[in-house]
């Protein structure tokens, strides 16, 4: 409930104090804290004749959609709650400069400033986005609110931003949106009528997203607390990136050991570094920090397992205590949660977790054999020659018509494919696929990690020390020399079980090089190796969480000139990962030469990018990449390039994987290559994105 509460002199009827409240919890007293320079805030209980000094404050209370004042330390988390934002707590908020500067500051129930706006004063009827008449007029309303309040200076009625806590160093701060036309003026303004109705009104600063508010705030520098840009990446102590809840026992496992300790759902692992992959667990902790692309959060997302990084996590008072002990243990977008927990509810918590979901069976065709061009192929063969050569014949087939990124998209030239039937083929011959069938038989192979590994290590044996079929590999020999003579080629695993909406597959398969001529690897060994990767164990397991059909798993190979000169790498999404609601902004990742941008070296930071489309600016600098010594890794127009060749691969593959446009959090991930000093653009390949288990809302909200 919300009102004014007025306190007058009893003997005169003089005015004391008024203000006004909401979200009153019962039985609490609202009181100005001497201490707290006369800020209001809740005590516990009532003390009536007591000083308000003594009071017992509310670490926090219930609230609904929306408060005008932050009176508790909980205020901002609860009004938070809800968020899809990675890695912070945010609550839009909104001055209206008409009705006396009242501060209105708004749960995640409205998404945008304008259905606020609309609702809650001006009363107009809420708008079904789902509905295609309605939501043409959302839309409409929309733009001319923006004109107004975003564009426009002197006659905008409102200042719009959002107060975001940094849950990874603390940092809070009042944002503008990019492209929104604030002056230095209003940017103080804001602040300080903010402030004054927050709970710690010190803690507080600006920070600019683009250059020109950069600009602005130097005008005003000195007169308010400011930021840069890249403060929120600043001495980062926690970095939530997937969220999550899991059941596990708390174990420390050094990174160089992971491969060789028994693991699964049931434990939460802590570790020093970022590893490449992970088998599957319940939950990870890393000490070093990650990029939101890096493999094993793209795992622990597409697992649905929590997943975020802590400096020195293994002393750290609220995770040092648990260790080896039964714990459940919850990741969210303001922090994580620990506690011990029962072995009841442990044991219910993974049966439902494994036993969740139909059946995965992928789809297999062995009707294709030998050497496949990829050219006149597309993503209808993935049956037959796998998810990787599909995808990037797929890619052969987009044909941009911007301007800014004409024509065919930059592969690399003569890929082609080994078809699965191959494998099937040598599995079979090898004695791999009849072993695999005897362990699967045995209890210890099911239940034990220890056990399973040791025989997937077996049937890959078989599998490398089996000769490829004669007729096969002397066609492969005979291609390879006339197409691509003596130069390296690369040889990727292209499964039936990867690359797909349902199931990624992230860094659970191996792909390796090949230099022909060189007897340590030839062609035929590296053929076989990704084959033999189908059982890697932390794959097997994987497919086994996805209740996989392994009858139908089969691998194909994908075979390409490498890259032998990069000036730069990347991953980019078409959709800001940090901010799935926004589907104008695509996320870019990069790294100068070939260093790897999702699992960085200690200490080594990647350029991190948004990328805004149709308002300026155009790029929103997350972070700069460490090693060039700050100087940018995309150049803006190689950015615009990439941001339009993304935009055609995405538009593309939506029409074949979304046509009905149902999923409106759809985005792809692609690999992307700068070649040598021509700084060349190529596409290495291209994948849906999954948000995991973030459902998008009911009322279609995405901006």
């Amino acid at each position: 409930f919300e009102g004014v509460a007025t306190l007058f002199q009893l003997s005169t009827g003089a005015l004391v104090d008024r203000v006004d409240f909401m979200a009153w919890p019962a039985g609490a007293a609202l009181t100005r804290r001497p201490e707290l320079d006369g800020r209001l805030a809740f005590c516990a209980s009532l003390s009536p004749g007591a000083a308000n000094d003594g009071c017992a404050p509310l670490a926090d209370r219930p609230v609904a959609d929306r408060l005008r004042h932050l009176y508790t330390p909980g205020d901002l988390a609860a009004l938070a709650a809800g968020g899809v934002a990675v890695g912070m707590e945010a609550v839009k908020l909104v001055v209206d400069l008409e009705a006396g500067d009242v501060v209105h500051l708004l749960g995640n129930a409205w998404d945008l400033h304008y259905t606020f706006v609309r609702e809650q004063i001006d009363g107009l009827p809420h708008l079904d986005r789902c509905d295609p008449t309605e939501s043409q007029l959302f839309h409409a309303g929309w733009a001319q609110f923006s004109q107004e309040q975003y564009v426009a200076v002197e006659t905008r009625r409102y200042l719009l931003g959002t107060l975001v806590r940094y849950v990874g160093n603390g940092v809070r701060t009042l944002e503008f949106v990019t492209g929104d036309r604030i002056v230095a003026a209003q940017m103080r303004h804001a602040f300080f009528t903010t402030a004054a109705q927050l709970d710690d009104p010190p803690a507080w600063t600006l920070r600019p997203l683009d250059q020109r508010q950069v600009t602005e705030m130097r005008l005003i520098e000195g007169q308010v607390p400011i930021v840069d840009p890249h403060a929120p990446l600043r001495d980062l102590v926690l970095q939530p990136l997937t969220d999550g809840v899991a059941f596990g026992v708390l174990t420390l496992v050094p990174t160089a050991e992971l491969a060789a300790t028994p693991l699964g759902l049931q434990v939460v692992v802590i570790t020093d570094q970022v590893p490449n992959d992970i088998p599957l667990v319940g939950g990870l902790i890393t000490e070093s920090f990650q990029t939101p692309l890096a493999h094993v959060n793209v795992l622990s997302r597409n697992r649905g397992t929590p997943n975020m990084a802590l400096r020195d996590a293994r002393d750290d008072p609220r995770l040092a205590p648990h260790l080896g002990a039964l714990v459940r243990f919850e990741v969210g977008a303001g922090g994580f949660t620990i506690r011990r927990a029962e072995l009841s509810e442990a044991e219910q918590f993974w049966r439902d977790r494994i036993g969740a979901g139909d059946p995965l069976v992928p789809r297999l065709d062995t009707s294709l054999r030998g050497v496949v061009p990829l050219g006149g192929r597309s993503l209808a063969d993935l049956p037959a020659i796998g998810a990787k050569a599909a995808g990037l014949a797929e890619l052969g087939r987009v044909l941009s018509t911007r301007t800014s990124c004409p024509g065919p998209l930059p592969l690399p030239a003569d890929a082609f494919a080994l078809p699965l039937v191959h494998s099937l083929e040598h599995y079979a011959a090898s004695g791999a696929a009849a072993h695999l069938s005897a362990l699967e038989a045995e209890p210890s192979f099911q239940t034990d990690p220890v056990a399973r590994a040791a025989g997937l290590a077996e049937v890959q044996a078989l599998v490398l020390a089996h000769p490829i079929d004669a007729a096969l590999l002397a066609e492969l020999e005979a291609h390879v020399a006339a197409v691509f003579g003596t130069a390296r080629l690369r040889l990727r695993s292209s499964s039936n079980v990867e690359d797909l909406r349902a199931f990624n597959g992230a860094g659970l398969y191996t792909s390796v090089g090949v230099e022909p001529g060189d007897q340590a690897r030839t062609l035929a060994d590296g053929v076989r190796l990704v084959w033999a990767s189908l059982f890697n164990p932390r794959a097997y397991d994987e497919r086994q969480l996805y209740r996989v059909v392994g009858s139908a798993v089969a691998m194909g190979v994908l075979v390409h000139r490498a890259y032998t000169s990069e000036e730069a790498n990347g991953v980019a999404i078409s959709r800001n990962i940090l901010d799935p609601l926004r589907g104008d902004q695509y996320f870019i990742n990069a790294q100068a030469g070939e260093a790897s941008v999702t699992n960085p070296a200690p200490g080594v930071g990647t350029e991190q990018l948004v990328y805004n489309w149709g308002r300026s600016p155009r790029l929103e600098v997350l972070g700069r990449s460490t090693l060039p010594g700050g100087v940018p890794v995309l150049s803006a127009a190689e950015a615009d390039r990439l941001a339009c060749t993304l935009r055609a691969i995405h538009d593309h593959f939506r029409a074949l994987y979304d046509p009905a446009g149902e999923d409106r959090w759809f985005a792809m991930d692609i690999e992307f290559k700068l070649e040598d000093a021509t700084r060349r653009l190529a596409i290495k390949q291209a994948r849906p994105y999954s948000f995991g288990d973030a459902a998008a809302s009911s009322d279609c909200r995405e901006f």
